[in-house]
């Protein structure tokens, strides 16, 4: 799991992941390295 210090992607990638309350999240990884974690209903690509 990539929470603080986690891979940096050369490309954008998309991955849910299950928060600890339960709540699907999804974690966005950019070209910079930035990760956004937000509720699970935009990007819906596994």
């Amino acid at each position: 799991m990539a929470w603080a210090n986690g891979p940096h992607c050369t490309w954008w990638m998309r991955w849910p992941t299950i928060s600890p309350s339960g709540r699907v999240d999804v974690i966005i990884c950019g070209r910079g390295g930035t990760r956004s974690r937000g509720p699970f209903q935009i990007y819906t690509k596994f």
